[in-house]
């Protein structure tokens, strides 16, 4: 999806294309006003990286769109967000508060990680945000960008203003910056699916670097001044790269290349995978020196596996080695060890720096709440290991949840993920990287609270959040990776029920691979405030995966009526307080993936069914109601397209007043059917209230002030409406990628809790914290930071021209023309830099068009009659001299006005953007015009414009004919903006932009009231002759924002 939400005529306060990221002032904040709560780690971590000026400074990547930083080694991290999983980062050498991030794009820092903004693609060549998929896939599409991940970067350790980074779509693109990130080129392209490292040799003239990549198959050596890939000859035993590293060896004076690939008994003989390069790739050494150590001999089960390599840059002969199986004879016995090895002499020999196995952790790693309450195995070899720059004795390793250090080589680590407390419980440290659907309170200890989590089951606190034990003391041990929802007993103290699987991250469809009946899951029930746990579970089947449970308060408090959602066995009902199950499915269809329950207070039951796949097909989810206790089930409509529901509350004033929140799907490349539908009359009807394109997961509803809804997303925000869904507003402070539910905190009317898809769970004010410390960098302009709300967006990619947002323009004005018409207006795949975009196209016609499309004649009023009456229109009997345009159905005020657009290639037609009102007492008008008045005689006609602005009065018009220095007939796409004050923010005044460059600012005559905008080309009889037959304009995308 585009990142913009609007919700029919009312405006969202999305932060749309305008990107968001914060930084905290405190080690578990993610903003002053927001926290993050809970135990800290849990989740894998990725790509540590340690700052090359001081070996404290690190960072990390989360595969749940989090990233970290430390200032501290790790006693303390801050989270920030760009908007996808980060795959890659890079220190400047020669600048200690420069920092690069590779997500979907490119991003630098300025100020120690403390702010980002998106360099490339490059913002002032036009860039639209686009969210797309089950998981709200985000990505950019600019001119020349081929989309993808950043999957390396490098800056040049002598000329800090060079910057190479690695984007791997369908083959691996390597862009060069040469100013600092302001601009870039393509350097080089290659055939290969993944970039594993980019390096600079520094023996190497800057003027002539030759840097080194190393991908998925190949390494390339590429001299910056004659970028023609040199693809070096590896060893053949080599079938694929694993991993690959490089670094500087001091010494020597040379580049050393390290690759990994897999393991092989060739010849009854162990041969590692492991090679180095010590002249630049020239040849390479297998390596051995330990790795074959103890391993048995035998089939493939018995090879190791080597994951990833960690080079110390400047002394190259270190390098640490990721080691996931290193299968070796113990007793008599084979036993799998994993963990890191490390080399100081390029790789001659290795020795173990940790070494664990299934049954005994690392002896020289302090351990977390992770390594306490469960086998060294869960957490697994490392994922990632950075090690410093400048000295070899530091590193930093990651894996599926922990993150670990050493300062002394290796011979002792210290995990950084967690704080210990004196009674046993944890802390976070601010690297939250966990998944949890609910945050459940105890209604007779307000500083008891729990949180259900994927992976990590289940956590509560005992003094309001400070701190956190983990409790699965009773739960079957096969339940344990995840609990989906608790329900205490509101009149028992001590009392509560939760529900478990080992089937995680539901309802996302990955989790539908393979046979879904293998996964396991029940209920659980606890007398002793969620301390221990007893399975209840008669009467389920084993694999009764239960992800949602409801009490029914009206049932006696020793035989509580439960209800339980079982994903793929549809509902469960106890009357005995869990003590045995039945079946309460009479009247669901075959899809059966309950999801969540609702339970209004006459006792009604609403049924979430969640979208499904079986055998890759998508099954439509569904909506049930029960008016009998779940005896039996009638289905409810959903609203028309919508097969997602994945949220659903009530106005307790009126229960009959409900709203819904829905996953979209794509369709023609366009998320559709989502967003948050509106009942009253108990799913009779359904209105939109919400943008259709947008992932909403979860919805609340203030129980004490009806009207005030949130809403939480998997779109990088959560938002808030005060009138029942009118109108919306983000909730500032707060941008995780993924967004879970919305809970509102009992004890404090004034905050609420976000859960989260991957970082935990966010604490903060109802209202967001207004004007909150953001790094605001428009991904359009690099000068535009004053940007809020998006207005208006439309970047075309849908099947047909947008109806609610456009009409097709049929008029006529000026003379010597035959007006614009509908025909004239379409949408088209094109191609733009290589890649297929959908433009609006607007055709125009010359003097010798021949063609049936005929153009219009304004048919004039009576005399006598209103002026300002609609104007009617017949139609003439040629179609020479017609154009195409569209108008915006709604009215737009002061703002920023971008258009990214090709202009029409020849003389004889206007293209233009406008926004225009005209009435009996106002007139408002700003104009962009190509060619200009006057000017379409002119040699170089093309590079003239208009850039005028209308107001009424007696000296009404500002017109500035100029000269834009390059033709604007060229081909290309450019960006077209105005500025539009109202003296809100500074004078009354409209600036005119050019790609981002400002042309000219009118400070006279400026309008004051909406307008609609007018896109497209007309055919203006000053424009110049019309000796051609037909010409196209080109539009990607409109937006329309804010100026605060």
């Amino acid at each position: 999806m585009s990142r913009i939400f609007a919700t029919g005529r009312t405006i969202s306060l999305a932060a749309g294309l305008i990107l968001v990221i914060f930084a905290a002032a405190a080690a578990d904040t993610a903003q002053p006003g927001w926290g993050i709560i809970g135990p800290g780690g849990g989740g894998s971590m990725f790509f540590p990286t340690v700052s090359p000026h001081d070996p404290s400074v690190v960072l990390i990547a989360c595969d749940m769109t989090g990233a970290y930083i430390t200032n501290n080694a790790g006693k303390s991290w801050r989270e920030f967000n760009l908007r996808n999983r980060v795959d890659s980062f890079a220190f400047d050498p020669t600048n200690p508060r420069v920092i690069y991030a590779g997500a979907s794009g490119v991003f630098r820092s300025e100020d120690s990680g403390t702010s980002w903004r998106l360099v490339l693609p490059e913002p002032a060549r036009g860039v639209v945000e686009q969210m797309v998929g089950d998981h709200a896939d985000q990505s950019f599409r600019n001119p020349g960008w081929p989309g993808g991940k950043v999957e390396s970067i490098r800056v040049d350790p002598d000329k800090g203003s060079r910057v190479l980074a690695a984007v791997v779509s369908d083959r691996v693109h390597v862009f060069l910056s040469e100013n600092s990130a302001k601009t870039w080129t393509k350097l080089v392209e290659v055939p290969d699916a993944k970039a594993h490292a980019l390096f600079l040799d520094p023996a190497t003239p800057p003027e002539d670097r030759v840097m080194y990549l190393v991908t998925d198959s190949s390494v390339y050596r590429i001299r910056l001044g004659q970028p023609e890939p040199e693809q070096l000859a590896i060893p053949a035993s080599i079938r694929s790269i694993v991993h690959g590293a490089a670094g500087f060896d001091n010494r020597s004076r040379r580049t050393f290349l390290y690759l990994l690939s897999p393991a092989q008994w060739r010849g009854g003989q162990l041969h590692t995978g492991v090679f180095s390069s010590r002249d630049g790739g020239k040849t390479w050494d297998e390596l051995a020196g330990g790795l074959e150590q103890n391993v048995t001999n035998g089939d493939a089960r018995s090879l190791p596996r080597f994951n990833f390599i960690g080079v110390s840059e400047k002394h190259a002969g270190t390098a640490y080695l990721g080691v996931v199986r290193h299968p070796e004879k113990v007793n008599g016995k084979i036993e799998d060890f994993f963990g890191i090895m490390k080399t100081e002499d390029s790789g001659n020999s290795w020795r173990w720096v940790v070494r664990a196995s299934d049954r005994a952790s690392a002896s020289n790693r302090t351990k977390g709440w992770l390594e306490r309450n469960y086998d060294a195995g869960w957490v697994g070899s490392p994922h990632g290991i950075g090690v410093s720059p400048t000295n070899p004795d530091v590193a930093y390793a990651t894996d599926y949840g922990t993150a670990f250090y050493t300062v002394d080589g290796g011979k002792s680590w210290k995990q950084v993920y967690c704080n210990d407390q004196p009674d046993g419980s944890v802390s976070t440290g601010g690297l939250d990287v966990t998944t949890c659907y609910g945050i459940h309170f105890d209604p007779f200890d307000r500083d008891h609270l729990a949180i259900s989590y994927t992976d990590i089951g289940f956590f509560h606190s005992f003094n309001g959040g400070k701190s956190w034990t983990q409790a699965l003391k009773g739960v079957p041990e096969e339940w344990i990776n995840t609990c989906y929802w608790l329900v205490f007993d509101p009149e028992v103290k001590g009392r509560a029920w939760s529900v478990w699987a080992n089937a995680h991250d539901l309802p996302r469809p990955k989790m539908f691979r393979g046979n879904f009946d293998r996964f396991l899951g029940g209920v659980c029930r606890s007398e002793d405030s969620c301390r221990t746990w007893v399975r209840t579970t008669a009467g389920m089947p084993d694999n009764t995966v239960s992800t949602h449970i409801v009490l029914d308060p009206r049932s006696p408090r020793d035989s509580r009526t439960l209800y339980v959602a079982a994903f793929g066995k549809g509902v469960f009902k106890s009357t005995n307080g869990g003590a045995a199950w039945t079946p309460a499915s009479d009247g669901l269809g075959t899809n059966r993936n309950a999801w969540r329950l609702v339970l209004l207070p006459d006792g009604t039951l609403y049924l979430l069914v969640a979208r499904g796949l079986k055998n890759g097909q998508v099954i439509d989810g569904a909506l049930y109601r029960s008016s009998n206790s779940a005896g039996s089930w009638e289905k409810v409509a959903l609203p028309p397209g919508v097969n997602a529901p994945n949220d659903l509350v009530f106005d307790p004033a009126n229960p009959s007043r409900m709203y819904l929140a829905c996953w979209p799907y794509p369709i023609d490349g366009t998320e559709r059917h989502g967003g948050v539908y509106f009942t009253e009359d108990q799913g009779a009807s359904w209105r939109s209230v919400f943008n259709e394109n947008a992932h909403v997961y979860g919805v609340a509803i203030d129980p004490s002030r009806p009207g005030r809804l949130f809403i939480n997303t998997f779109d990088s925000a959560a938002y808030r409406s005060d009138n029942g869904g009118q109108s919306w507003r983000r909730l500032e402070g707060y941008n995780f990628k993924w967004g879970h539910h919305v809970v509102l905190d009992p004890h404090n009317p004034e905050m609420l809790y976000l859960t989260t898809f991957g970082s935990s769970v966010w604490h903060g004010p109802v209202d967001g914290v207004p004007g909150a410390f953001e790094d605001v960098a428009p991904f359009q302009g690099p000068d535009t930071s004053q940007t809020g709300r998006v207005f208006f967006f439309d970047d075309f990619d849908s099947p047909q021209l947008d109806a609610s947002k456009w009409n097709a323009g049929l008029h006529q004005w000026g003379r010597d023309n035959n007006g614009v018409v509908p025909e004239n207006v379409r949408l088209k795949k094109i191609e733009d830099e290589g890649k297929q975009i959908t433009v609006l196209e607007t055709e125009a016609h010359g003097d010798l068009y021949k063609g049936p499309v005929k153009g219009v004649r304004r048919v004039r009023p009576a005399a006598g009659a209103d002026s300002h009456e609609p104007a009617r229109y017949e139609r003439t009997e040629g179609g020479t001299r017609v154009g195409g345009l569209v108008i915006t159905r709604e009215k737009y005020g002061p703002g920023r006005y971008e258009v990214r657009m090709k202009n029409l290639p020849l003389s004889g037609g206007c293209s233009c953007i406008w926004n225009y009102l005209e009435t009996k007492d106002d007139y408002t008008e700003i104009d962009i015009e190509m060619p200009a008045n006057g000017k379409a005689k002119e040699p170089n006609w093309a590079n003239w414009a208009g850039l005028n602005t209308y107001y009424p009065g007696p000296e009404h018009i500002n017109e500035k004919v100029f000269d834009l220095g390059t033709p604007q007939n060229d081909g290309r796409f450019h960006v077209y903006r105005w500025d539009w004050y109202d003296g809100a923010h500074g004078e009354p005044r409209v600036e005119f932009y050019l790609d981002g460059r400002l042309l000219f600012t009118s400070t006279k005559n400026i309008p004051k009231s909406p307008a609609q905008l007018w896109v497209g080309n007309w055919p203006a009889f000053w424009s110049g002759d019309f000796q051609y037959d037909t010409q196209h304009l080109y539009v990607d995308w409109v937006r329309i924002t804010e100026l605060r």
